[in-house]
């Protein structure tokens, strides 16, 4: 198993962190513009996400409470 310095956090600290609903961050999973990495089984099961992408998304919205058009914040890897 490889040893890892990453640090998860779940979906309410994402929402906390960028003042957004948990609907939204489901949305923005769902449209490919917050990529989790991982979710817990079964249909309702939570997602979990690096924290790197929350500094990710928030970088990325700047100072705007709306988020920019999906295909702009699409990556690319």
């Amino acid at each position: 198993m490889a040893t890892s310095e990453t640090e998860m956090v779940g979906t309410a600290e994402m929402t906390a962190a960028l003042d957004v609903d948990r609907a939204t961050v489901a949305r923005w999973v769902q449209r490919g513009i917050a990529q989790p990495a991982g979710k817990l089984p079964g249909p309702n099961g939570a997602y979990f996400f690096d924290r790197s992408e929350i500094e990710r998304l928030r970088v990325l919205r700047g100072d705007r409470k709306q988020m920019p058009a999906p295909e702009a914040l699409m990556r690319t890897a």
